[in-house]
Formats: structure tokens, sequence, C-alpha cells
């Protein structure tokens, strides 16, 4: 019975044991915040990169369509496929051109107004209208 009734040793940490548990513990803190940080980091730093890579060819071609755009704009090459196609185009006459302004209203050119009267005075004195005979004709 004796053996049943002896104390149990309770565990007891020593102060150094505490402390070796302090010390521990700010020894390995930083350097674990410091390998998270460093794999995030590096993380970024990759997709940066494959950004910046993916930038470039953008850019590319990005100048590769201005540079094609550019040369279908320039005159020789209009000049060129509207030959190709069998266009005849050319600049309106004077009479044709209205002007509107940035609000929206409409302003007739000297050249149409001319023209409207002068299509007046010719209905006026009896004499048939350029424009009626031409649509006339088409017909």
């Amino acid at each position: 019975m004796a053996r049943h009734n002896r104390r149990k040793k309770k565990l007891r940490m020593n102060p150094t044991n505490i402390g070796f548990v302090v010390l521990l513990l700010l020894n390995i803190l930083p350097w674990s915040a410091y390998l998270i940080l460093r794999t995030d980091s590096d993380q970024i730093a990759d997709r940066i990169r494959s950004l910046e890579s993916d930038r470039r060819v953008y850019t590319q071609a990005l100048i590769r369509e201005q540079s094609a755009w550019n040369a279908l704009r320039d005159p020789r090459n209009l000049d060129e496929a509207v030959r190709a196609r069998g266009l005849k185009l050319s600049f309106p006459a004077p009479e044709a051109v209205v002007h509107v302004s940035p609000n929206g209203t409409m302003r007739a050119s000297h050249a149409l107004r001319t023209a409207v009267a002068e299509a007046r005075a010719r209905r006026l004195n009896g004499e048939p209208d350029a424009v009626a005979t031409a649509s006339a004709r088409r017909r």
C-alpha cells in the first residue's frame, strides 16, 4: 500500500526551460515570417514577369496592326484599291456641300444656295430643272 501512497512527481518547468522555449520561439517566428513573405513576393514577382512579357507581345502586335492600317490608309494604296475595284471617286461639287456646325444645325454653302436660287429662277422662267432632267435621263 505504501507503493500506492507515494507522491507523484509534478512536472515542473525550470526558468531556464521557459527561457529556452521563449528564445526558441523568438528565433523561429521571424524566420518563418520571412519565409512566408519571401514565397509570396516570389509568386508576385513571377506574375509580374509574365504580365510584362504579355504586355510586350501585345505592344508588338499593336505596332504591327497600326503599321498595317497606316499602309492601307496611305493615299497611293487607296488610289490603287479604288482603281482595282473600278470605283470612280472624286470630291463633291461645291453645290453639294452642306456645313454642319457642332450644335447640329446645317448651313448650306454659298455655292449650294446659289445653285438652289438659280434652279428656282429657271423654274419660274419655265426652263427645265437640271436635276429633274438628269434624274429623268437615268430612268
